[in-house]
């Protein structure tokens, strides 16, 4: 399930890339937007698996922490990314990047 999420994701940012038509540009709309609310369900669900039950606390703090800081990090970084290059097709390759990656990571166990 999470790797489904995280693929259905990888396609709905890769489609701007290839093109800008509305029929892409709905459909990259429905599949980004479909993963990205799951993500931390997704995320919580892998901490789970990764942890033995007496470090579940401790570890759920640092997850917590971890996400915000990455999504803090994640906006200044896009914005960033965007001031220097002026083009959003590189922050749509990007992201694709990070979300396979992640995919990849889930099918490890």
């Amino acid at each position: 399930f999470p790797v489904t999420i995280l693929f259905i994701g990888f396609f709905g940012l890769l489609l701007p890339v290839i093109s800008t038509s509305s029929l892409f540009l709905f459909l990259a709309s429905y599949c980004f937007g479909f993963s990205l609310p799951s993500l931390p369900v997704v995320i919580a669900g892998r901490m789970r698996e990764l942890t033995a039950p007496g470090q579940l606390a401790a570890v759920w703090s640092a997850l917590t922490a971890s996400v915000a800081i990455g999504q803090g990090a994640g906006g200044f970084i896009v914005a960033s990314i965007f001031d220097w290059t002026n083009s959003f097709v590189i922050l749509f390759v990007f992201g694709a990047i990070l979300y396979f990656l992640s995919a990849v990571l889930c099918l490890k166990k």
